[in-house]
């Protein structure tokens, strides 16, 4: 299968076709929503911000847009890219696990933290990811405007994921160890990851697949470092 193939898996399948609205719409996602929530978190703590990326973000846009969040039952689990995946993501965070560096929360809040935040965050993060790819991707329907679509949304989601990272959830989030040569490894890796979320999502045509992996990576975060993020929601 081509390249251009690839990134349209099953698009037949999807019922979204994107308008300029949406490029629009993904465009201020990747560049500015990540800017306002690292301006809102001096301001308010962790809530509002976390408000603003899941609530307006990654459900009210994404579910106005595409009519659904696509958490319905794989049409296939594909599972020789999900087993690649998992083993991927494992790799990583037996990484993250060996570098994290511990803030030992008092184990109430871990255990809160760890029952709704990681499968909260697990399941609305890949909604808006996808999202923005998809808003390239499905924008043309001619066949080298739709491939060019894809990459652009590709690298699109993937300078979102950063910047969100570097400037919102790496203020209050554990840090790891700076460890030669893990540290280079597992940021190598996430870039690695992003791509094969969304096409693990297309390939199934759910985003359940794409939520056993992520879910993964939120726990060993809380596990690995006994972290809560309750504090955090509130103020720094």
């Amino acid at each position: 299968m081509d390249l251009p193939g690839i990134l349209s898996y099953r698009v037949e399948r999807l019922k979204f076709k994107a308008t300029n609205l949406d490029l629009g719409l993904a465009l201020i996602a990747t560049f500015l929503m990540p800017v306002a929530c690292w301006l809102l978190l001096d301001w308010s703590g962790a809530l509002l911000p976390l408000i603003l990326y899941y609530g307006v973000f990654c459900v009210a846009i994404v579910l106005w847009r595409k009519k659904s969040l696509d958490y319905v039952r794989p049409v296939s689990w594909s599972f020789k890219l999900f087993i690649g995946l998992l083993a991927l993501q494992i790799f990583i965070q037996t990484i993250a696990y060996l570098t994290i560096i511990p803030v030992n929360d008092p184990w109430e809040g871990v255990l809160l933290t760890l029952l709704i935040w990681v499968p909260i965050n697990a399941a609305m993060e890949q909604l808006l990811w996808v999202y923005i790819f998809d808003a390239f991707e499905t924008r043309w329907t001619e066949r080298r405007k739709r491939f060019i679509g894809g990459v652009i949304g590709m690298l699109m989601a993937v300078i979102f994921v950063g910047l969100i990272h570097v400037l919102f959830w790496s203020r209050f989030l554990p840090s790891f160890e700076s460890i030669t040569p893990w540290s280079q490894i597992f940021l190598i890796a996430q870039f690695l990851i992003t791509p094969g979320y969304l096409l693990l999502y297309r390939r199934t045509g759910s985003m359940w697949p794409v939520f056993a992996i992520h879910i993964i990576a939120d726990a060993v975060l809380v596990l690995g470092a006994m972290y809560s993020i309750w504090p955090a929601l509130w103020t720094l």
